[in-house]
């Protein structure tokens, strides 16, 4: 029998876990496939953006996902933008955003949508992909940005020490929209440190509602 495969792409370490232990759980007759380029994140950080240079690089990945027999490839990383959507155009695999079945669901339930996000990048990349999953559905959306700017100095200190800070964020800005959304997959270990007497089941992450739509996918 053929094996099965997810292929899985990253730029931080911090998701791979999470995600890994996540996917074998839903998809137990799927290997997951995990491909890492840390670089891309040093990219964004010196042009705010991305340009050809990543596109090259996430092709690459996702090529490699495709060329080992991925039935479809999960990438993780929000800054990456519509640039997944260009890459689709050169596989014959399905390509998903994680947080782009999020979005889909945000927008349903939320007329003013919270983005906690620590980094610039990543925050305009989800109001864009809220925004777009508005416009589609024919809904009305606010969107305000909340930044996490002490993020790194806390993931120094340990993982801990991010996820209680990234928490302590999310309780101040529950109260001030509908819904908030946690812009970067990195950031979910903030669930942890929360609840919804502190949160008011405000706080939407993106894996559980990425995994919802593989399924659907990989069902069809």
């Amino acid at each position: 029998m053929t094996e099965r495969i997810i292929g899985l792409v990253h730029t931080t370490r911090l998701v791979v876990d999470r995600v890994h232990d996540a996917i074998t759980t839903a998809f137990p007759d799927f290997r997951p496939v995990h491909l890492m380029d840390e670089t891309l994140l040093m990219d964004f950080a010196a042009t705010g953006g991305v340009n050809a240079r990543v596109r090259r690089k996430l092709l690459s990945m996702v090529r490699s996902a495709e060329d080992c027999g991925a039935s479809m490839v999960l990438v993780t990383c929000s800054s990456l933008g519509d640039t997944v959507y260009d890459v689709q155009k050169f596989v014959d695999i399905p390509v998903l955003k994680v947080d782009e079945p999020m979005a889909e669901e945000v927008v349903t339930r939320a007329r003013t949508v919270g983005i906690l996000a620590t980094a610039p990048s990543a925050a305009a990349g989800t109001a864009g992909l809220i925004k777009h999953a508005a416009d589609e559905s024919g809904k009305s959306v606010e969107c305000k940005t909340f930044l996490c700017p002490e993020a790194g100095a806390h993931l120094a200190q340990g993982i801990k020490s991010f996820n209680e800070y990234l928490a302590g964020k999310a309780c101040e800005a529950c109260p001030q929209v509908d819904a908030l959304v946690v812009a970067q997959l990195s950031m979910c270990g903030l669930e942890d440190f929360t609840d919804e007497s502190s949160t008011h089941g405000k706080i939407f992450t993106s894996l559980p509602y990425a995994i919802r739509k593989m399924q659907a996918m990989l069902n069809s």
